[in-house]
């Protein structure tokens, strides 16, 4: 990749601080992705290393057992530390980001010319933390000093912006323009060619699990019909639709039409997403550990959004990224 040539960018930004329009983002970390997945980790190993720490530390006052309480005092702050460590993690690989004008800063105060980057990544995956997460998708800057920096997609809120910003500026060397791509909130199938990618739901396991859940929390129902007003009943049933979302969320299938891909639910027959082809810049196969293939669509303007597609088979993988090559679109597969 070419360095950038200041001509454009910089010619630019003498015109827009004579109009007062000078360029400014920043990001921001995801609400569910990095706070809450953060919080609820974290509060976890640290409430359950406390709790032993504490128990064990009245018995090792009281000279019982000596020998196995000091293994679970030192098992209760082994995972204080890990928690501690894990916060320190999220924290440190999600700095946050700020471009203003020719500079770019990561942090509060490490700051470099955006003429000096060297190199971009838009669009890998990047290890995170090997002891919790697997890779995670991502963008890797460069610059000349050799600083190498990570930032990853999901744990922020906007990091499209920034990519869009630097993949124009940098990738392009043409002057800023902020864009976004239209959502689609419905199309109609039935007047063109579909084609379905999807699974057999009695062969995958996960849609398996749902009917025996299912079937019995309708049973656990059932059985409690002569006493309706029971609070049982209300937490079978609170228990029983987060279920249904948790397993659900994870069963998606794939429709190509003549323009359009959607992404349709198995279950809830109402979540969809709809984009248009022609807005999709690259589309990513993943997976992650135990959990099941995904589909991700980066659309032009960097947005990137992960769907589980846990019922579609190898071969179903393998077609789908056929039908999307005849279509132009470029894919990664990092599944088979």
């Amino acid at each position: 990749m070419k360095k950038l040539k200041p001509n454009n960018y910089l010619y630019q930004l003498q015109i827009n601080k004579l109009h007062k329009t000078m360029t400014t983002i920043s990001t921001q970390r995801h609400l569910y992705r990095f706070y809450i997945i953060f919080t609820i980790t974290c509060a976890f190993f640290l409430f359950y290393g406390s709790t032993i720490l504490l128990s064990t530390i009245n018995k090792l006052q009281n000279d019982e057992l000596v020998g196995k309480n000091w293994i679970r005092f030192l098992f209760g702050l082994g995972l204080i530390t890990y928690s501690l460590y894990q916060a320190f993690t999220y924290f440190k690989k999600t700095p946050s980001v700020r471009i203003k004008n020719d500079t770019i800063t990561f942090g509060d105060s490490e700051s470099f010319l955006i003429k000096d980057i060297t190199d971009i990544t838009f669009s890998t995956k990047i290890p995170f933390n090997k002891t919790y997460r697997n890779d995670l998708e991502g963008m890797i800057i460069q610059f000349e000093n050799g600083t190498e920096k990570v930032l990853y997609d999901d744990l922020y809120k906007n990091l499209w912006e920034i990519k869009s910003f630097l993949y124009q500026v940098v990738e392009q060397q043409q002057a800023f323009q902020a864009f976004e791509v239209n959502q689609h909130e419905s199309v109609d199938l039935t007047s063109t060619e579909t084609k379905v990618f999807d699974g057999n739901k009695f062969t995958s396991y996960r849609e398996i699990i749902l009917g025996v859940f299912l079937a019995y929390f309708a049973y656990s129902i059932y059985s409690m019909t002569n006493n309706p007003y029971s609070p049982t009943i209300i937490y079978i049933l609170l228990f029983l639709i987060t279920g249904i979302i948790y397993f659900s969320w994870m069963m998606n299938y794939i429709i190509i039409a003549n323009d359009y891909l959607v992404i349709k639910n198995r279950t809830i027959w109402f979540w969809k997403n709809i984009y248009v082809l022609n807005d999709i810049k690259e589309i990513v196969f993943e997976t992650a550990g135990k959990s099941p293939n995904a589909i991700r669509i980066i659309t032009k303007d960097f947005k990137s959004t992960s769907h589980k597609a846990s019922t579609l088979s190898d071969t179903t993988w393998l077609q789908l990224e056929e039908q999307l090559n005849i279509k132009g679109i470029e894919v990664r597969n990092e599944i088979i």
